[in-house]
């Protein structure tokens, strides 16, 4: 994995997205291997019930594949550029799933949307620079209520915007892909 390490350190330098999808393209078999295991093999427990996303309805692999390419910006963002970001990716990605509840509909955990001052996807851009991104009134409310309390539940924010809980979790899961899709283009 010299060759990821070197993606890395390159994107960090330059921020190329030709570099990215690269980076991606080397971990495409991986992210979909952990987004299907996670969706079919893993138990999750939610109200004293244990369940596979898979029985859920509500779900697919490809969610999870993008909460996974999600997690893994942040890491490269974050990573060490002396230290190998192969090994810190994959013990990552080992252990990540836990934070997957929000997908599940659990309300009595913080919303995932990390957005605290930051978007979901790149922990340097602030909040306030998603100018261009194409959002609907109920998007820019979400936005406004992270910025206001960004520890609030998705039950919290549905109280307040007049939406069942599930709503407002498809509101931020459509939110967090246009946000991604206009920071990749």
């Amino acid at each position: 994995m010299k060759n990821l390490n070197q993606l890395v350190i390159n994107y960090k330098q330059t921020k190329d997205k030709e570099i990215l999808n690269q980076i991606f393209s080397l971990l495409n078999k991986t992210i979909h291997d952990k987004a299907t295991y996670l969706f079919y093999r893993r138990k999750f427990k939610k109200n004293n019930k244990w369940f596979y996303l898979s029985e859920l309805g509500t779900l697919t692999v490809g969610d999870i594949e993008d909460e996974l390419k999600l997690l893994i910006l942040k890491l490269i963002q974050k990573a060490d550029t002396t230290k190998p970001f192969d090994k810190y990716l994959f013990g990552s990605i080992w252990n990540w799933g836990k934070s997957l509840s929000h997908l599940c509909g659990e309300i009595s955990k913080p919303l995932s949307l990390e957005l605290e001052e930051t978007t979901v996807t790149e922990p340097n851009i602030e909040i306030y620079n998603l100018e261009g991104v194409d959002m609907n009134y109920n998007e820019k409310r979400i936005i406004e209520l992270i910025k206001e309390n960004p520890k609030q539940t998705q039950m919290q924010m549905a109280e307040r915007l007049g939406v069942t809980q599930s709503r407002v979790s498809q509101i931020v899961k459509k939110l967090r892909k246009k946000i991604r899709k206009h920071i990749e283009t």
